[in-house]
């Protein structure tokens, strides 16, 4: 949606890495999860504006410049939170539930959503699940 005005009247095609996707561009829509049915037709809103959308499996060993993020992890050093810097969030905001982005290395928090796979892990990829009430119930009292 928004890079549609540069695309109008534009043949597009999709490279992805996620079978499922093709599908769904290519035939407008399957009979999948609720999500991915709203997300195509969102799609085929976009669609009306285009001259041809159409989508091709890329697989993601073959797109090594597009999917470099997600097979090389910088170091963990890098994604670590100081200590003295989690103290004074702590102060500020009270004690945090679950740490979102991290790795077993370098968490601060026995509860934590882990960049890589995990054992121990309370979930990977903190952006593809739904967050505990607990985790934003600080935030919500001080809206």
């Amino acid at each position: 949606m928004h890079f549609a005005p540069l695309m109008l009247h534009q043949a597009v095609c999709v490279r992805t890495d996620n079978q499922v996707v093709r599908s769904y561009i290519n035939r407008q829509g399957g009979m999948g999860p609720e999500s991915l049915f709203l997300l195509s037709r969102r799609i085929g809103v976009a669609e009306r504006h285009l001259l041809s959308l159409s989508a091709v499996y890329l697989p993601g060993r073959e797109n090594e410049p597009g999917d470099s993020l997600s097979r090389h992890f910088p170091s963990s050093v890098a994604l670590c939170l100081s200590p003295a810097l989690f103290e004074v969030i702590i102060q500020r905001f009270g004690p945090p539930w679950l740490d979102l982005f991290t790795t077993e290395e370098n968490t601060l928090l026995p509860n934590f959503c882990s960049l890589v796979p995990s054992r121990i892990a309370w979930a990977r990829d903190a952006l593809s699940v739904s967050w505990p009430p607990a985790c934003c119930m600080h935030f919500l009292r001080s809206s």
